[in-house]
């Protein structure tokens, strides 16, 4: 393998790391159509690319806590000033270092939630059958409806394939179990669509046009919405993230 083509895909998986796409698929996609040998660059590479990734993210990160603890210190900041990160199944892998990173600085991080936290909603109401799985169909039949109207604003960080997507048809014949497995996110699910969950999570617009309708479910249904939204954040965000270590890092959460 040449300089230029180590260059090349680096830089394509960097930029492709952290969409809801493999960027491992990426790599074998761009060898293809390139006529590159594949074989002769070997899994090391791959490895070396995701490992390259990995690390250049933790770094900035540590340069963003630097210069927030340098603003601080020298301006007179207040100190519970925290950087603000969007949580999400793309920082997974990212957590464990994150919080290496925050005990290291005696540093806090502000976690906005609110995106998982709506999808466990839809996947709560979607689990409860009868009116809260209608409701689920109906937010997935109308977002794939107006996928182009939905998807505009977030052209930047989505990637969502149209061809990958479940018919409006199919979606309405979903029962409480197909509903979930698709939206939940579980890579090991057969059934689990990242397209899918990408456009539900685009979808809250829809809901909150239905106002009451919306919101009476919620009510009706709260309890298991509730479980799956504090397990979720508990085990999946707040631990890795703030209790992955023997010290404990200062959290808000919205």
């Amino acid at each position: 393998m040449g300089y230029a083509q180590a260059v090349v895909l680096g830089i394509l998986q960097g930029l492709t790391e952290f969409l809801p796409v493999s960027s491992s698929a990426h790599l074998i996609l761009a060898r293809a159509l390139l006529g590159w040998n594949g074989e002769s660059l070997g899994l090391a590479f791959d490895v070396a690319c995701h490992v390259g990734t990995l690390a250049a993210v933790v770094a900035y990160f540590r340069a963003d806590l630097a210069v927030l603890e340098f603003a601080r210190k020298t301006f007179g900041l207040p100190r519970d000033l925290k950087l603000s990160v969007h949580s999400g199944s793309d920082k997974f892998s990212l957590y464990p270092l994150m919080h290496r990173a925050l005990v290291d600085r005696d540093a806090g991080l502000h976690l906005k939630t609110a995106g998982t936290t709506w999808l466990e909603e839809v996947i709560g109401l979607a689990a409860s059958g009868g009116a809260g799985l209608r409701f689920a169909r109906d937010l997935a039949a109308g977002a794939l409806d107006r996928f182009e109207e939905l998807a505009k604003p977030y052209l930047a960080v989505i990637s969502i394939d149209p061809g990958s997507l479940p018919s409006a048809d199919a979606v309405q014949s979903w029962g409480a179990q197909e509903y979930v497995e698709a939206l939940q996110h579980d890579p090991a699910c057969p059934s689990y669509n990242p397209h899918f969950r990408q456009l539900v999570h685009i979808s809250f617009p829809l809901a909150a046009k239905m106002g009451d309708k919306f919101t009476g479910l919620l009510e009706r249904h709260r309890e298991p919405i509730e479980t799956r939204v504090t397990d979720n954040l508990l085990r999946r965000h707040v631990g890795p993230l703030f209790l992955g270590g023997p010290a404990m890092a200062a959290a808000t959460a919205t």
